[in-house]
């Protein structure tokens, strides 16, 4: 059968048994249909199913309204109409799967009575240009990014990503990688690095990773700044350090000519204290301070 036929009112098929195969060249056509009247529509449920809102375009209703639709580009929309437009390049994509709603959300369930085989969200990244193929990644590329963005009533702007990268050499069997947290600083439209966490475990803030466990740089209106605070009233911060070793030594190192300071400090009098510094062993007894020259 070769036939472009359609018309109105449109054919109805679901009352024929099939005879013979129904076998045909050409093309069976039909309208392009609305949201409301789909081209392909469930038999008793005119309002739901398959219609073309534009060129190269299929969509997908229920009740009468779009629910989805896979647009030109090949990109599938849930709940939207059209294809979700980027925002100040490079930081807002739009991407193969789209989820758009007043109420848009997206749920991963898995049942099962395994403790370790929890729902999973996976990123992966391969070098090779061609999909389903692998090819090797190399230090510093970037093997997956969520992103978050608010709209300044024009377009969407970041605020804050989480990004993974590989952190030095990859081989076979052998993936190092780094973790950054970034966000964008007021008056910015793209998120910085502000704590990253390297390969080796090393944690650190607002600097390029050094060779410490843990580095915290001040941001340029905090100069040389590092707080602690009591979780409650009447509790000081505590420094303590801890360790495999029985005994381990606890380390003030000042940079150049600078001190290990106590108290209020006045720089053009030497040192001041305010109040009294106490020394004393497990027992609570003082014990005596001595400089031996």
């Amino acid at each position: 059968m070769i036939s472009d036929y359609y018309g109105s009112p449109p054919p109805d098929l679901s009352g024929f048994a099939r005879t013979a195969d129904p076998s045909f060249t050409g093309q069976a056509r039909v309208p392009a249909g609305t949201a409301g009247a789909p081209a392909l529509a469930i038999n008793g449920d005119p309002d739901t199913g398959l219609f073309a809102p534009g060129a190269d375009t299929l969509a997908l209703s229920t009740g009468g309204a779009e629910r989805a639709r896979v647009d030109a580009a090949g990109n599938l929309v849930v709940g939207g109409l059209s294809s979700i437009q980027p925002g100040t390049a490079p930081t807002y994509r739009a991407g193969a799967l789209q989820v758009r709603s007043a109420g848009a959300g997206m749920n991963i369930e898995r049942y099962t009575s395994a403790g370790s085989s929890p729902p999973a969200l996976y990123l992966a990244k391969s070098n090779n240009v061609t999909p389903g193929w692998h090819g090797a990644v190399s230090d510093g590329t970037i093997t997956g990014e969520i992103q978050f963005h608010g709209s300044d009533g024009a377009k969407f702007l970041a605020t804050a990503a989480i990004r993974s990268a590989v952190d030095g050499a990859p081989g076979t069997d052998d993936m190092p990688g780094r973790l950054l947290f970034l966000t964008t600083m007021d008056g910015g439209t793209m998120p910085t690095e502000r704590m990253r966490i390297s390969a080796n475990g090393t944690v650190t803030m607002g600097a390029t990773p050094g060779g410490e466990s843990l580095r915290v740089t001040p941001v340029a209106a905090a100069v040389n700044t590092l707080e602690a605070a009591g979780a409650v009233s009447g509790a000081a911060p505590t420094l303590s350090v801890q360790g495999a070793n029985a005994d381990i030594d606890l380390k003030l190192s000042p940079k150049g000519a600078g001190h290990v300071r106590f108290g209020q400090y006045t720089a053009a009098g030497g040192l001041s204290l305010a109040g009294y510094v106490e020394i004393k062993d497990a027992g609570g007894v003082v014990r005596r301070l001595a400089i031996v020259n």
